[in-house]
């Protein structure tokens, strides 16, 4: 089956993965929603075209450690567009914050679980993070190597996550984009967003250029007379 070029996955279940109360397999959709008539057990949201993504499991009775799980994903396909003939190694990744609330005492082992992949993550993939109440700060990255002009990548990301125990949720709402596209390259998805992410640096040159050319313009119209 061809894989479509973007699209969104939102997977509510109980049981371990035995009983799927919602799920919703989005191809060329932007954006999916897990519906509050399913909540307040599960959330979660994804949109492609922001690179937002949310996904969270309330534990709210005296349910089995490890029976309710969220999962959400999104993919798109992204194309390079830079000067022909060079290649650059872009980094795309998804950053956010871990939270959980109920939880007394030490916990032990991870309820969450973030991936960044090359192609669909659905049955998972090697770039692969687990997230504890230690890191509530978050960053996981896939390395692209050699991209030329034109070159297209299907990259998706996704979130899962189990509370730690009754009474207990756990959450994530990371972003996802390039951290380090250079500058002339921009990177276009698919489902017609659009990543263009300069360094810090590149930022601050052009900021500069800018203040420079504006001081210019200024002393050449106060340097002119008139006779």
């Amino acid at each position: 089956m061809e894989v479509p070029s973007y699209g969104v996955e939102l997977t509510a279940t109980n049981g371990s993965g035995s009983n799927s109360f919602y799920t919703d397999y989005g191809p060329n959709s932007t954006a999916g929603s897990i519906p509050t008539v399913y909540g307040p057990n599960w959330t979660g949201s994804v949109n492609v075209l922001t690179g937002q993504i949310s996904a969270g499991t309330s534990y709210l009775s005296g349910d089995l450690l490890g029976s309710d799980q969220t999962l959400v994903e999104g993919w798109n396909t992204w194309t390079f567009h830079g000067p022909t003939g060079s290649s650059i190694n872009p980094v795309f990744s998804m950053t956010g914050n871990f939270s959980s609330t109920g939880v007394v005492g030490p916990i032990s082992g991870s309820f969450g679980t973030g991936l960044v992949c090359l192609g669909l993550s659905i049955g998972g993939c090697n770039q692969n993070a687990q997230y504890s109440t230690s890191t509530p700060n978050f960053n996981v990255g896939l390395q692209l190597s050699n991209i030329a002009n034109n070159d297209s990548i299907l990259l998706s990301y996704s979130l899962t996550t189990t509370a730690p125990s009754s009474g207990t949720s756990a959450l994530f709402d990371p972003g996802t984009g390039f951290n380090n596209l250079p500058i002339g390259w921009t990177a276009t998805g698919a489902a017609g967003s659009s990543a263009v992410v300069p360094e810090p640096s590149t930022v601050l040159l052009f900021l500069t250029g800018l203040a420079g050319i504006g001081l210019f313009g200024f002393t050449q119209r106060r340097s002119v007379s008139y006779v």
